[in-house]
């Protein structure tokens, strides 16, 4: 079985191959999310930065709906019209303004 040291030199030969080397840091953040969720974190990603109280009914929120309390990662996303995305683990609870306009939008259209 491959160690980790040979599997992440094999991935990085592998961008290199690629000319993809400039994508390491973004892939490595992405990891280190993926990692920060399994350890009770929360994403939360907003169209504008939020202040302490709308952070703390998020986090009251989040307990409330899955039992357990979670440290706050924030993200802003200039793409979304309003509301937030929370991504804990492998779960999306997305109350953002483009997901209620799209479940409009299919609503209408069935």
């Amino acid at each position: 079985m491959d160690t980790v040291e040979e599997i992440v030199a094999g991935f990085i030969d592998y961008l290199k191959s690629k000319n993809q080397l400039n994508n390491l840091p973004k892939i490595i953040d992405c990891l280190n999310k993926q990692v920060a969720n399994q350890q009770n974190t929360a994403l939360v990603i907003s169209s504008a930065a939020l202040n302490s109280s709308e952070i703390e009914k998020i986090h009251q929120f989040l307990k409330k709906k899955l039992g357990k309390d979670f440290a706050i990662d924030l993200e802003v996303d200039k793409a979304l019209m309003g509301g937030i995305k929370i991504k804990v683990g492998d779960q999306i609870i997305d109350l953002s303004l483009n997901n209620r306009l799209n479940q409009m939008i299919d609503n209408l259209t069935i």
